[in-house]
């Protein structure tokens, strides 16, 4: 029997928060969470420049961000396992939105290839009160 991924609030380690200043751009926002979701995933090293243009692929495609928040994420064969990094932009950041409105809360989601349905299971679950 497989072991079911950790609930979401564990997945946040303390050092999985980025506190953004005002200015920075969209592509620095995902970089940074990027980077660190990546080490956290056990990607490996030369492998984080394909999750980082598959994760800016699937933004491109369709921006994650509505009502302030985004949820950027990407399943990928390189993501040994599930990784969750936070970022808040207080002053607001430009995420070419759906609903036009700036993105103050920024959560990038990594997630193997494999284990998807049980991945997203676990985020269903740790976000129910």
């Amino acid at each position: 029997m497989k072991t079911p991924p950790p609930p979401l609030h564990e997945l946040i380690l303390a050092r999985g928060f980025a506190d953004f200043p005002a200015g920075v751009t969209k592509e620095q926002v995902l970089a940074t969470l990027g980077r660190a979701a990546c080490e956290e995933a056990l990607v490996p090293p030369g492998r984080v420049a394909e999750v980082l243009s598959s994760l800016r692929a699937n933004e491109q495609m369709m921006s994650s961000g509505m009502g302030g928040v985004a949820i950027p994420h990407v399943r990928h064969p390189a993501v040994a396992r599930d990784a969750v990094r936070v970022g808040r932009v207080r002053d607001g950041l430009a995420f070419d939105s759906l609903d036009g409105r700036p993105v103050h809360l920024v959560f990038l989601i990594l997630l193997p290839r494999a284990r998807t349905a049980a991945s997203w299971r676990s985020c269903r679950r740790s976000s129910r009160p």
